[in-house]
């Protein structure tokens, strides 16, 4: 059946009435217009997704990070300080004057600052110009710091070495001295104090073209050469990186021995060694040493080596 006209409904005016908050959009709804406002909403929620897991991620790296670093400071904070002085003696001069500064004064004001196990050597060789080797063990360089800071102070230390500093200059005891401060390797990280038997040392310095050389072969020792001198009865004091100091870069280090034909014994059991043939042809330590000093060295009677 058909409606009548009047009774009809409006269509138009359905289609214009309000709708309410419940009502579904129709499909003349206008989504251009809500599509921006859509996407910031979306891309605001993602990127507080994505920094609550880059928070959650930083929350747990940090604990590993903490615990590294701190491993890194403390393994760096066991590695002793060494100040090794070269003096050049002055033919002619009385010697014993500085023998007397150094057992009577410098060392027993060193001991009182906790700095032990000072070292004084003489070369086996006796060749002129004669010289003096003083090594002086630091546990940190704060402690060295400290330690050069209050010498200047101490007066004690100025009275013990009154007779020593008032020498006259045309009586001076030494023409110069040399001084280099060492930082100990890793892998040998504090000095190793050598038996009452050990009187015969080997003082090397291993110079390097470049940094990087000096920094690969002190890679070397810490990775395989270290372990092999031990086995070998190569016996090590200290390993140093030279840190400051003349003819730079550089890395030395000092042996004990008996004597003289031990020491020759234990070096070619030491070459002889298979281990020696394989780390040596490695590339990555190819180059890593341009020039070897080699010095032998006797402890005064007073040295605490």
């Amino acid at each position: 059946h058909v409606l009548p006209q009047h009774q009809r409904p409006n269509t138009k005016d359905q289609l214009q009435r309000p709708k309410t908050k419940h009502q579904r959009p129709t499909s003349k709804t206008n989504f251009k217009d809500q599509t921006p406002n859509t996407f910031i909403h979306f891309h605001n929620q993602l990127l507080q997704t994505m920094k609550r897991r880059d928070a959650l991620k930083l929350s747990a790296a940090l604990p590993l990070a903490a615990t590294a670093s701190t491993s890194v400071a403390k393994k760096d904070q066991d590695r002793e300080w060494y100040e090794l002085r070269e003096y050049t003696i002055r033919f002619g001069s009385n010697q014993q004057l500085l023998n007397d500064y150094l057992e009577k004064a410098l060392i027993p004001t060193l001991n009182q600052y906790n700095v032990k196990r000072v070292g004084v050597f003489r070369e086996f060789s006796g060749d002129q110009p004669t010289k003096v080797y003083v090594l002086i063990p630091y546990t940190s360089l704060k402690d060295y710091q400290k330690v050069v800071l209050e010498l200047e102070q101490d007066e004690k230390y100025r009275q013990l070495s009154q007779s020593y500093h008032a020498i006259a200059p045309e009586k001076a005891v030494y023409s110069r001295f040399d001084t280099t401060l060492y930082l100990a390797f890793e892998e040998l990280s504090k000095m190793i104090l050598p038996t009452e038997k050990q009187r015969f040392f080997e003082l090397r310095t291993y110079e390097g073209y470049s940094e990087d050389a000096v920094r690969r072969k002190i890679q070397m020792f810490d990775k395989e050469e270290i372990t092999l001198f031990k086995d070998v009865k190569l016996n090590p004091v200290f390993f140093g990186k030279a840190i400051a100091g003349k003819n730079m870069p550089y890395l030395t280090y000092l042996l004990a021995f008996e004597d003289l034909e031990e020491r020759n014994r234990n070096w070619d059991v030491f070459i002889k060694d298979p281990r020696w043939a394989t780390m040596s042809s490695k590339p990555e330590y190819a180059n890593s040493v341009s020039n070897i000093i080699r010095t032998y060295l006797v402890p005064a009677t007073f040295s605490q080596l």
